[in-house]
């Protein structure tokens, strides 16, 4: 049972009993799947609670990502998207403030993405970088977690059909709800010595 437990795959909860745990959702590191896309395939219900979507000024990082004039003015977009009822993910988006049309959709139930290619910006190709962090006091009670549990942070650019820069989105993923699956080469011209 204790292998069960450290394989994640059941949890117990004391003076109730052991559980069979949810299955971690899954997605390859090289595609970006819209995460309502990714809950279809697996058959899975998905889910978004909006926390905040608003006009406000850039930080320095996000001109610079964003390539906007200094100072400028950002779309945020921030909510918490669930897989079967469980917060999975705590995701704040930036656009460039031209797309405050945003502004007026419902992303509790409708998609950024197919909102952005309405507006003639097509999400077409991204770079992110991947990094472990713990929830501080407010993510965790926005993820439904104890504060210091463990997060996958992914940040990511994403560009348009244009190759303009279009979207800047940090996603903060409950470590043992989500995982990357990631294909890779081994380089083998690297000098063998031991």
């Amino acid at each position: 049972m204790q292998r069960l437990v450290a394989e994640n795959l059941v949890y117990r909860v004391s003076g109730r009993g052991t559980f069979v745990a949810e299955p971690p959702t899954r997605r390859r590191a090289e595609n970006l799947v819209r995460f309502s896309e990714e809950m279809r395939r697996q058959g899975r219900k998905h889910s978004s609670t909006l926390i905040s979507a608003e006009l406000r000024p850039a930080t320095d990082q996000e001109a610079n990502r964003l390539i906007l004039p200094n100072p400028a003015t950002v779309v945020e977009i921030r909510r918490v998207r669930l897989a079967d009822g469980i917060p999975t993910v705590l995701e704040t988006a930036v656009f460039p403030s031209e797309l405050s049309e945003l502004l007026r959709v419902d992303f509790a139930r409708d998609s950024v993405h197919a909102t952005l290619i309405a507006l003639g910006r097509t999400p077409t190709r991204g770079h992110s970088s991947i990094r472990a962090a713990v929830a501080d006091e407010a993510e965790a009670d926005l993820l439904d977690v104890s504060p210091g549990t463990a997060l996958l942070t992914e940040v990511r650019l994403i560009t348009d059909q244009h190759d303009q820069p279009l979207e800047l989105t940090e996603s903060r993923y409950v470590g043992d709800r989500y995982a990357l699956d990631v294909a890779f080469e081994v380089d083998s011209s690297a000098d063998s010595t031991p």
